[in-house]
C-alpha cells in the first residue's frame, strides 16, 4: 500500500520576491507564516519553507555573524507545540567592512507524524534572532511555506 495526498495548503507572500517584505527579528519568536490543513491519526504532514533573510550589520561596522532561528509549530508561536527547530547563520560583514555574504535563503523540510485524531492543525513558522549584542536580521522575502497531509499506507 502507497501514500496517498489527502490535502495541501500553504502560505506565501502577496508580493513573494526578495524585499518583499521587512520583519525585525528580536530574540523573541515572531510568527512568519501560518497555515491550517486537516489531518487524522495515521496521516503524515510533510512540511516545506523558504526563509529570504539578511543579516544587518552593526553600527560599528564590526564583523558581526548573526544567527536566525527557525521554528516550526504545531499551533501558535509559543503555546502550540514546538516540532522542528534549526539555525541559520550569515556573516553581516566582512574584515574591512564591508558587506559580506550577508543575505541567506533559508530551506527548511520536516515531517510531522505525531496524530492522536482527526482534526485541522494550524503550522506555524516562527523566526527570531539567536544571537545577542548588536547583531540583527531582517526576514526580507520571499516566504513560501506548506504542507501536504498524506495517508500513511503502513
Amino acid at each position: 500500500m502507497g501514500a496517498e495526498l489527502k490535502a495541501f495548503s500553504f502560505f506565501v507572500l502577496p508580493n513573494n520576491v526578495t524585499g518583499g517584505t521587512a520583519i525585525v527579528l528580536t530574540p523573541a519568536p515572531q510568527s512568519i507564516a501560518a497555515f491550517t490543513i486537516s489531518t487524522s491519526g495515521s496521516d503524515l504532514v510533510s512540511l516545506f519553507g523558504t526563509v529570504g533573510w539578511q543579516a544587518v550589520v552593526d553600527q560599528g561596522g564590526q564583523v558581526q555573524k548573526v544567527d536566525v532561528i527557525f521554528e516550526m509549530w504545531r499551533g501558535a508561536v509559543g503555546t502550540g507545540e514546538l516540532i522542528f527547530r534549526v539555525i541559520d547563520s550569515a556573516q553581516a560583514t566582512n574584515q574591512l567592512g564591508q558587506l559580506f555574504d550577508n543575505l541567506r535563503v533559508t530551506t527548511l523540510k520536516h515531517i510531522d507524524k505525531r496524530f492522536q485524531s482527526s482534526s485541522s492543525s494550524v503550522y506555524t513558522l516562527s523566526a527570531r534572532l539567536g544571537t545577542g549584542g548588536a547583531s540583527a536580521a531582517t526576514v526580507i522575502g520571499p516566504i513560501t511555506y506548506f504542507g501536504e497531509a498524506i495517508k500513511n499506507g503502513n
